[in-house]
Parts: C-alpha cells; structure tokens; sequence
C-alpha cells in the first residue's frame, strides 16, 4: 500500500471528511482492521482565509504549496486536496505534488493508494 498524503482542507471538518471516507474504503477493500497509510499537513484556516479577503491568492496558494513540498518530503506516495478552493490551482502547488497528486472528483484515492 501506497502512502496518502493529505494536504488539509480550509478548515479542519474537510480534511477529516476526506481522512473518513479514505479509511471506510480501505477498510471494506481489505477488512475492517485495515486504515489507510497516510500523513498529514493542515493549514490554519485564518491565515488563509485573511490572504483571500485581501485578494492575495497567489500567496495563500504558497502556503498551500508549501504543505505539498512538506508532504513529498515526509514520503508520500501521492497527494491528495482535501479541499478545491480557487487557491488549490495555484501553480506552486501543482507543481510541488507532480504527478503524485489525486483530484477528488478523478479517482478514487483509496482506490489508487491500494493499486501498488
């Protein structure tokens, strides 16, 4: 099984939707004592969403890129949003996920996490 990173979501109930939903279907993949093998990385909320009032994309997409770097080097397999605001097709962090990075409404990540 492939390592999920998981770039958090705006706010914390996100990112533990999408940390819920990878689990269930790992574990009715492969039974229900298995979870997925994950990491990771949350941003704090109100910093993002002060750069956004202020019309400051650009830099709340680097934080959000930031987290994606963090996520690489921490050993994920692949990355996956657990948001899609505006700020998550900024190209830093496209490019700081590469190809290891899992759009929600794809694929399923359990689904591509199980596949190696």
């Amino acid at each position: 099984m492939r390592t999920i990173g998981l770039l958090g979501g705006m706010s914390w109930v996100s990112t533990e939707h999408y940390y819920r939903l990878i689990n269930a279907e790992v574990g009715a993949r492969l039974g229900t004592e298995h979870c997925a093998r994950l990491t990771l990385w949350q941003s704090d909320f109100a910093v993002i969403a002060e750069l956004q009032r202020a019309g400051r994309w650009d830099d709340a997409g680097e934080i959000l890129a930031e987290g994606a770097r963090a996520l690489v080097a921490a050993g994920a397999d692949l990355g996956f949003p657990c948001s899609t605001p505006p700020c998550c097709t900024h190209a830093g962090l496209s490019t700081s996920l590469s190809r290891r990075s899992v759009h929600p409404r794809r694929e399923t990540t359990a689904h591509r996490a199980l596949s190696t």
